[in-house]
């Protein structure tokens, strides 16, 4: 059986908050010539999402003695790298933090992970040539083909209902029943938006990292922060992580990462998500 992803599109039940803002605003911000009146104009453009930021920026884990009033303030206030995170998580989080039945995922599970391999792949990059806020995105938005999947399954009442709650088959599950796997629809999903080439191909080729091209070592680095997200889901929750030191042993050496900076950026990961959860909360 398989399937367009034009129609495994078309079943998605809610669509993220002007998704175009986000790569808009990374072009913006990539340019030096760009000041905070412009940004602030960009995410105006949506009032949903600048009514989201504003919420953000005032939210109990800035504890700022005087609200913030206006979007311009809002930059000035947060700084170019935060008020990025802020923006890609305000239009995202809803879209991203619901139940997925066939993933047997509960709300805010998805988003979680999303804010982790998001945090995880910044933290990565800072290593490697790629912007920080690229991978970010990318992280953030690593598993976004999840939901149109879920949703076209569900509408479609498939029986009985597939469990692909098992991540060690679950992307031979999802080609098996629809044709492709959630990387290759995210990425089609992202390219629908105007995303940029790197963040869709890592995206699409993120279960076959070599098949990216000039984007392999991004792909690779995301399957690695991927790969932490369980560990660090544990820590959050009061249980005692497994370690992962001799399973990420081979991707380290394939990055040229060490040990010791592996476990220093899953410290700043995890400071990075738990912050993220405070401020959009």
């Amino acid at each position: 059986m398989g399937f367009e992803i034009s129609e495994l599109l078309k079943g998605m039940r809610s669509l993220p908050v002007a998704p175009q803002v986000v790569p808009r605003l990374q072009a913006m911000l990539s340019d030096l010539d760009t000041d905070d009146n412009e940004l602030a104009a960009a995410i105006r453009l949506d009032s949903g999402l600048a009514a989201r930021v504003l919420k953000s920026s005032n939210s109990a884990y800035y504890a700022r003695r005087t609200e913030v009033a206006s979007i311009e303030e809002a930059v000035q206030t947060l700084g170019y790298q935060e008020t990025f995170r802020i923006v890609a998580q305000s239009s995202f989080g809803p879209f991203l933090n619901r139940a997925l039945e066939i993933y047997h995922l509960e709300p805010g599970v998805l988003w979680d992970v999303s804010l982790i391999a998001g945090s995880a792949l910044e933290q990565l990059c800072r290593s490697s040539t790629t912007d920080p806020k690229t991978g970010y995105v990318v992280g953030l938005l690593h598993a976004v083909g999840k939901v149109p999947l879920n949703d076209f399954v569900v509408q479609m009442d498939f029986r009985p209902m597939p469990d692909l709650s098992n991540p060690e088959n679950s992307v031979r599950l999802e080609i098996a029943l629809l044709g492709h796997n959630f990387g290759e629809v995210g990425a089609a999903l992202l390219q629908s938006w105007a995303f940029p080439e790197i963040m869709t191909a890592v995206i699409g080729h993120q279960c076959t990292p070599g098949l990216a091209g000039d984007h392999a070592d991004l792909a690779r680095r995301l399957r690695l922060a991927t790969s932490w997200v369980g560990e660090l889901l544990a820590r959050s929750n009061g249980e005692d992580p497994a370690s992962e030191a001799d399973q990420d042993q081979a991707a380290l050496d394939e990055l040229g990462v060490t040990a010791e900076q592996a476990c220093e950026v899953k410290e700043a990961s995890y400071e990075v998500w738990q912050t993220a959860r405070e401020s959009v909360g």
